[in-house]
């Protein structure tokens, strides 16, 4: 009889051992990786490295990733605001058109849908675009992965809740990612994706653009 209590109770304290080592190990995880997919995980990976590139290219000599992007807001922060826009942030379309075909495009589905030709209307112009994001509110990015970055900061956490509020990001989350960016730890490559996320996924209108739309009243033109 002792002997088969003994027995329940190795056994009881192997498999609470076990348990216990799943749960660390699940919880040692990125969060990219707890959250998405083998497939989604490799495509989400594939533009923080495209994005540090971009970074680390403004930098004559190697510096840590978590210095060479705090260096590049402070820089690109005040052009931005300057200009009012924030086409800085963003790859400049020779390498982002190119890289976003490379995407895997049905892996984008948890983050935002992709469009690869959108037109935009004008009162009376018509521009045509390669390429169109648009975040999906019930998606694995909003409902999981920025649910569970919410707690480590009030950046991500005003991040994940003007997606449940408003289901977009705010102006107020790109002000803090902008002005108050010394909190989000870009060593951490789950920290660092909610930050590129913000600025990858917007849709850019370049200066052509913009000039066709400021000067729209003054002739009709169309681009097909």
């Amino acid at each position: 009889m002792k002997t088969s209590i003994y027995n329940i109770r190795t056994i009881v304290i192997i498999l609470f051992l076990a348990l216990f080592i799943f749960v660390s190990c699940q919880s040692s995880k990125p969060v990219i990786n707890q959250v998405f997919n083998e497939r989604e995980a490799n495509n989400i990976n594939r533009i923080i490295d495209f994005y540090d590139v971009y970074i680390l290219s403004y930098y004559k000599d190697s510096i840590p990733i978590d210095k060479a992007y705090k260096q590049f807001i402070s820089y690109a922060t005040p052009i931005a605001e300057n200009e009012g826009d924030l086409s800085l942030f963003i790859p400049p379309d020779s390498l982002l058109i190119p890289f976003i075909n490379s995407l895997d495009k049905e892996a984008m589905s948890e983050i935002c849908a992709l469009s690869d030709s959108v037109k935009f209307y004008g009162i009376d112009t018509v521009l045509k675009v390669p390429y169109n994001f648009s975040f999906r509110y019930r998606s694995k990015f909003v409902q999981e992965y920025l649910k569970k970055l919410s707690s480590r900061n009030k950046i991500l956490n005003d991040y994940y809740d003007s997606f449940i509020k408003a289901g977009d990001i705010s102006p107020v989350t790109y002000y803090f990612l902008m002005f108050e960016y010394d909190i989000i730890n870009f060593n951490d490559r789950d920290e660092r994706f909610a930050f590129i996320a913000a600025f990858f996924f917007r849709n850019p209108i370049s200066e052509f653009q913009r000039d066709l739309m400021e000067n729209r009243h003054k002739c009709i033109i169309k681009i097909d």
